[in-house]
């Protein structure tokens, strides 16, 4: 299985809350005046202000339809991650988004252990992670836990990266690759490519390696680049390069409807989307579903062709930005639901106390289906390669 990665917890804390020497000594001076019968509070010492914040949010399990369908042997599942877990680089060098967040729940010391003990109760196989920039702390976290992993910082000045974690008993690293977007007159972002010796050993028997693609992709489910992403096509002639993500919602007058048409794109840009400044059709191969989207979930946390309505939220955005993708030879059997709208914005904003990062952590369980033995590749890509095999 290949797997590439691009770009919560619920502990109760129970604090009691000192008295206030002025209060006490108010009290003091009313004598007796706080009885049974009396309209004001009783004695201030047992108030404790957490009880009347909202609870913390929990995260539930949401099973697909199929789940009864489908292998039950653990050897046939595995649990992935992702999560964008907000390197510490980037609260400095985009303090604006976090102002409204405490600062103890900002630093890292605090962050790491939230992140870390949610890493840990999910008891995941592979974690995929991104903006990580403190490596060596999770990954001497993990290690103790029987994981093996591998980092990648991203090119340019950029502190941050990504990691894959897996678990050694589990799984063993056949093949490795990174990839530098700025190879490709890109931005300094990295992707890292993994395939385990599991899904190598069983792809004869499917005839593909099963696919997962999993990270923050920074574009929203109404965005061009989740249709290509679903669709395995894209004419990038009829997307406005600088709003591909969809996080930017562009308003025309009148004057402007007829430039907005047909986008205009330079040969250069054609180039370093496609590979060819004469392509303007993008395609990739594979025949990809969201995990989310493809495990009907809650009213209240869905959205959008069944994504969730949030994985990421700060003071200038909240919405969904972060997948993880398949591809045929294995199903998604349920996915730990996202939070509400509501419950996100009762918590003041993220990180806080609970969850240590700007992005809930998205968690899968996957089956290795032989049921499922249509080819990987799109029917376009597969008749291509077809033809390509009567040519030989």
């Amino acid at each position: 299985m290949a797997s590439v990665a691009s770009r919560l917890g619920g502990r109760a804390l129970l604090l009691s809350s000192p008295v206030d020497p002025r209060q006490r000594a108010r009290r003091s001076r009313r004598g007796f005046s706080g009885a049974w019968n009396s309209v004001e509070p009783r004695d201030r010492r047992w108030y404790n202000p957490e009880r009347h914040r909202q609870p913390n949010p929990v995260r539930r399990w949401v099973e697909a339809e199929t789940c009864f369908d489908l292998p039950d042997c653990r050897d046939d599942r595995f649990v992935l991650i992702s999560h964008n877990i907000l390197g510490v680089n980037n609260i400095l060098e985009y303090s604006n988004l976090y102002m409204r967040i405490p600062s103890d729940s900002l630093q890292w010391e605090s962050r790491k252990r939230l992140i870390c003990d949610d890493l840990r109760g999910w008891d995941a196989d592979i974690f995929c992670l991104q903006a990580l920039d403190r490596y060596y702390d999770v990954e001497s976290f993990l290690r103790k836990d029987g994981y093996a992993g591998s980092y990648k910082r991203r090119t340019g000045d950029a502190k941050d990266g990504c990691a894959i974690f897996w678990k050694k008993e589990r799984f063993s690293l056949l093949e490795a690759s990174a990839i530098e977007f700025t190879c490709h007159g890109l931005r300094d972002n990295v992707a890292q490519l993994f395939v385990f010796e599991e899904a190598y050993a069983l792809s004869e028997k499917w005839g593909r390696i099963p696919v997962v693609l999993a990270g923050d992709f920074n574009s929203t489910p109404q965005s061009a680049i989740y249709e290509f992403l679903s669709t395995s096509e894209l004419n990038i002639t009829q997307h406005d390069r600088k709003s591909l993500s969809g996080q930017e919602r562009l308003k025309y007058s009148f004057h402007d409807l007829y430039s907005c048409i047909s986008y205009c794109w330079t040969d250069e840009e054609i180039k370093n989307a496609s590979g060819n400044s004469n392509c303007t059709i993008l395609t990739h191969p594979f025949r990809l579903h969201s995990s989310y989207a493809s495990v009907k979930g809650n009213g209240m946390t869905r959205s959008y062709g069944g994504e969730p309505f949030a994985t990421s939220y700060h003071s200038k955005f909240i919405g969904t930005l972060d997948y993880i993708w398949y591809s045929t030879g294995l199903e998604c059997a349920r996915v730990l639901d996202t939070l509400t709208i509501a419950s996100l914005r009762g918590l003041g904003g993220l990180p806080n106390k609970t969850i240590g990062s700007d992005h809930l952590a998205l968690v899968a369980e996957f089956v290795f289906n032989s049921r499922s033995t249509g080819p990987n590749l799109s029917s376009e890509a597969t008749e291509k390669e077809g033809s390509q095999g009567e040519d030989n």
